[in-house]
């Protein structure tokens, strides 16, 4: 059985920490150091994203795509649509990385390492 996806998805900042975080979030591109994947589904919003151990699924009940939308792109976050189309049973998430994740989630081959170069690959399947 095929199933037919639409998810949205956002690169966000994130704030600096101290030690090893401050390293790694150093070589990212500012705006661009956090994707996450979120769409309305059964009367609220489901968010899919990494924390730095797990992987984290909220759902938010009588939240809108818009508002949330409108309340990410307000603190400089880029927003892209993607849609996708899936055997069921077909879902291969390698590593878990926001990007792994989102990448997955969106059906998007290869291996981008970066959620700036996530984003550009979105850009480009939308063209």
């Amino acid at each position: 059985m095929v199933t037919e996806t639409r998810w949205l998805v956002a690169a966000v900042d994130v704030p600096t920490s101290p030690g090893l975080a401050r390293w790694l979030l150093g070589w990212l591109r500012p705006g661009h150091r956090h994707v996450l994947a979120y769409r309305e589904t059964y009367g609220g919003l489901l968010i899919v994203q990494t924390t730095v151990a797990r992987l984290q699924v909220d759902w938010f009940p009588g939240v809108t795509e818009a508002d949330y939308t409108a309340e990410l792109e307000a603190g400089g976050a880029t927003v892209r649509e993607m849609a996708r189309s899936v055997d069921d049973g077909q879902w291969v998430i390698r590593g878990l990385t926001c990007v792994s994740i989102v990448r997955a989630l969106a059906g998007l081959p290869g291996r981008w390492q970066t959620p700036a170069q996530l984003m550009r690959a979105i850009s480009r399947t939308r063209e």
